[in-house]
C-alpha cells in the first residue's frame, strides 16, 4: 500500500497490529504505532489494548504495564487494558499486583466487568486464596453484577480441590437456583475430586447424572474416571470405561494412553493383566511405548467384537 502511495487508515493499521500479534510478531506490532504517527494516523484504545493483551499473554507484563501507564496519563486506559494486566499478573501468580491494580481501577472510576472479576477470582483460587475469592464474588454481587457459570465453576473447582464437598454443593445449588445448568466442566471438577479421594461410587453417580441430564461427556471426563479406577487397581473397569469412550466416538488421546500405561506398569497389575492385554511386564518401564499403545488399541477392538 505504501509503495503505491495509498495511505492506510486507522482500521487498516489496527488489523495489521492484531494480525502481527496473533502471529507472535509482537516486536513488529510494537513498531506500528510509531509508523502510524508518521502517517498522521492516531493510534486508539484498540491499537494499544491489542498490544497490551498480546504482551500479557506472552508473559511480558511489566512491558505491557509501561505502555498502560503512559496511556493512563493521556486518559486512554480502559477496562480491557486493566483486565488484560490483571490476568497477566494472575497468570504469573503475582496476585498482590493484580489486587492492587484492581483497586486502582475502581478508585479511578473504571468499572470492572464480569470478565475482570472472573479473572481475579480465578487468580486467587490458583494460589489457594479461596476466602479472598469469595470476598470478590460478594463484591461482584454488591455491584449488581450477575456472576456467570464460569464464575461459579471456578469457585466450585477450588472448593473441590480442597475436598470441601458440602460447600461446593451449596454453591452448585445456588447456581442452579439462579437458572444456570452445570456444564461438563462443572461436573468434571466433581468427578476429579471424587476420583482423587477414591470415592468411585460417587464418581460413577456423577457420570450417570451427566448422561441423565444430557450433558455431553468429553474426553477428559472419561480419562479422569479411567485414572480413578486405575489408581484403585480396578484396571478392568479402566478398560471398560475406555471402551465406553471409544463407543461414544471419542478417540483416546496421548494422555489417555499414558494414564493406562502408568497403571499397567505397576508390577502387581502388569503381572495380573499381561496375558489379558498382551503387554510385556519386563519390557515396560512406565514410559509410553508405541507398541504398548497399539496393543491397548487392539485390546479395545477385541473387547468390542466380543461384546457385540
Amino acid at each position: 500500500m505504501l509503495e503505491e502511495k495509498i495511505s492506510p487508515n486507522l482500521v487498516t493499521f489496527n488489523i495489521l497490529v492484531c494480525g502481527q500479534c496473533k502471529e507472535g510478531e509482537i516486536d513488529s506490532a510494537l513498531r506500528l504505532p510509531m509508523l502510524m504517527e508518521e502517517k498522521n494516523v492516531v493510534p486508539d484504545q484498540l491499537t494499544f489494548g491489542t498490544l497490551i493483551n498480546a504482551l500479557c499473554e506472552k508473559g511480558c507484563v511489566d512491558k505491557a504495564y509501561g505502555i498502560f501507564d503512559s496511556l493512563k496519563e493521556k486518559g486512554m486506559a480502559n477496562e480491557i487494558m486493566y483486565t488484560a494486566l490483571i490476568d497477566g499478573y494472575c497468570n504469573m501468580e503475582k496476585v498482590d499486583c493484580a489486587l492492587a491494580l484492581f483497586e486502582r481501577m475502581v478508585t479511578e472510576g473504571c468499572l470492572p466487568n464480569s470478565y475482570t472479576y472472573n479473572v481475579l477470582i480465578n487468580g486467587l483460587c490458583k494460589v489457594k486464596k479461596l476466602a479472598e475469592a469469595l470476598e470478590y464474588l460478594a463484591r461482584m454481587l454488591e455491584a449488581g453484577m450477575k456472576p456467570t457459570i464460569v464464575t461459579y465453576s471456578i469457585i466450585i473447582d477450588q472448593m473441590l480441590k480442597e475436598f470441601d464437598f458440602d460447600s461446593a454443593y451449596r454453591v452448585l445449588s445456588h447456581m442452579i437456583a439462579l437458572g444456570y445448568n452445570p456444564d461438563v466442566c462443572t461436573y468434571t471438577s466433581f468427578l476429579l475430586a471424587y476420583c482423587n479421594r477414591g470415592m468411585l461410587k460417587e464418581a460413577e453417580d456423577v457420570m450417570a447424572k451427566m448422561k441423565e441430564e444430557g450433558v455431553q461427556l468429553h474426553l477428559m471426563a472419561y480419562t479422569v474416571l479411567i485414572d480413578g479406577y486405575g489408581r484403585a487397581e480396578f484396571i478392568n473397569l479402566s478398560f471398560d470405561t475406555l471402551k465406553s469412550m471409544v463407543d461414544a466416538g471419542y478417540e483416546p488421546s496421548h494422555y489417555t494412553y499414558s494414564v493406562l500405561i502408568k497403571h499397567l506398569s505397576h508390577e502387581k497389575l502388569i503381572n495380573g493383566n499381561s496375558a489379558r492385554t498382551g503387554l510385556d511386564p519386563g519390557a515396560n518401564n512406565g514410559s509410553i511405548n508405541i507398541a504398548d499403545v497399539w496393543k491397548i488399541t487392539e485390546h479395545i477392538r477385541l473387547l468390542g467384537s466380543l461384546r457385540k
